[in-house]
């Protein structure tokens, strides 16, 4: 991390040294989208985010709260990446920690309300003490359809 690093790539394969010292080689994938990470060269952190189950995220977000646990089965549901579904789940869990679970609740139950189903907007939720103020009628009303609106599938 941080270092400047040399790469060797083929049409097969790609390679990737330190100092004159292979570090990593992969078999090249070019279909759009696809990850192949090695678990071993993922952050430590994220390894053992690897860990969890969904039933098992879904299972501590019940525990925090049932609006939670919805935000977290959505979460998982869109998401096209395991890697991407947990890290967002643990992202939006471990605020609990840092704001209280009580407030998560509240700000996945607004989160719900207004259809912001992600990390970045129960964070912001959280940061503006929204979870805090009452609903109003406006943010309850069902989305706009419409067809220049694409929604969040799209971007998946």
């Amino acid at each position: 991390v941080q270092e400047d690093v040399e790469l060797r790539y083929t049409s097969k394969i790609v390679e990737v040294f330190y100092q004159k010292n292979m570090v990593a080689r992969h078999i090249r994938d070019d279909q759009p989208g696809k990850y192949t990470t090695f678990e071993e060269h993922m952050p430590r952190n994220q390894q053992q985010d690897t860990l969890w189950t969904p039933s098992s995220i879904i299972r501590w977000a019940g525990t925090v709260g049932a609006s939670t646990a919805k935000i977290v089965k959505i979460i998982i549901n869109t998401r096209k990446h395991p890697e991407h579904r947990y890290r967002s789940c643990m992202e939006v869990l471990r605020l609990g920690k840092q704001y209280s679970y009580k407030r998560l609740e509240a700000a996945c139950h607004r989160a719900l309300a207004i259809g912001g189903y992600s990390y970045q907007s129960i964070r912001s939720i959280l940061d503006k003490g929204l979870d805090r103020q009452p609903l109003s009628n406006q943010e309850s009303k069902p989305p706009i359809e419409h067809n220049n609106i694409r929604g969040g599938d799209y971007f998946n």
